[in-house]
């Protein structure tokens, strides 16, 4: 389990340099100007090879019907729903079908070449990609480095039991009429995840809620190998853990840990 510390930075250049692994990219409309040439991410490698989630959502506002995104120097391992494979290095994305959902790609990267680079390019009727123009609008942008960390601003807490439960926190409220009827409207739905930890080091789990306490939204990757079924989480701790002693020699505990999606 990875969980990783993040701030938000709106996206505004054509070439981010910037070390994309420990930022989140957020902003109600993050533009990729249609003059902008060559619209791509890329970063460099610690000599190792790395492995990454994409995580996003495509504004429906996106000129674009269809995008094609390519990975140069690495493999596509594992996306989402949503998402159908092109090449072995290529996917491709009706903007249509899924705006207004997120989406994950996880790839990784060969160290030998230094460095990684994500690029993505608009499809137009003929389906031939054009890598130099693609006006594409994002809800959400994030690029999470699920690789074992290697610098402070991302941990790796031990595996926890079988069984996580994944659940929804409602903001709406459930509002009724005189005689009963229903009424409202229908908003953002919050996912929530609860894990549980057996026979831990209480060291750990303690350092990671010294940096994060209840207020201060970072990733949650329950399972970096496989983002299709257990997607990443932007979320906060709902509540401090809490120990429970096992009952034998030495100091082991028990605890749970519960988040809420931070939007």
């Amino acid at each position: 389990m990875i969980v990783q510390f993040a701030d938000r930075v709106p996206i505004g250049r054509n070439d981010v340099s910037v070390p994309l692994p420990k930022r989140f990219l957020h902003d109600r409309n993050c533009g990729i100007p249609g003059h902008v040439q060559q619209p791509r991410l890329s970063g460099q490698l610690n000599g190792k090879r790395e492995v990454y989630i994409l995580y996003f959502q495509i504004n429906p506002n996106t000129v674009s019907r269809a995008i094609r995104i390519r990975i140069l120097n690495g493999n596509m391992l594992n996306f989402s729903r949503g998402i159908e494979r092109g090449f072995d290095d290529e996917i491709a994305i009706d903007v249509l079908k899924n705006a207004n959902r997120q989406l994950y790609i996880c790839f990784d990267c060969n160290p030998i070449y230094g460095s990684w680079v994500l690029q993505w390019g608009n499809v137009d009727p003929t389906q031939v990609t054009d890598w130099n123009f693609c006006p594409v609008n994002f809800d959400h942008f994030a690029l999470i480095r699920s690789s074992k960390p290697l610098d402070e601003n991302t941990m790796e807490l031990p595996r926890f039991i079988i069984s996580p439960q994944y659940g929804y926190n409602p903001i709406a409220e459930d509002l009724r009429g005189s005689v009963g009827q229903p009424y409202g409207r229908t908003i953002r739905q919050l996912k929530t995840l609860q894990v549980n930890f057996v026979r831990v080091s209480i060291d750990l789990i303690d350092d990671y809620y010294s940096k994060v306490s209840i207020h201060k939204p970072h990733f949650v990757v329950p399972y970096p190998e496989n983002v299709e079924h257990c997607p990443p989480l932007w979320a906060t701790l709902t509540r401090p853990p809490i120990f429970t002693k096992r009952g034998e020699n030495g100091w082991y505990w028990n605890c749970s840990l519960f988040w809420r999606e931070a939007y």
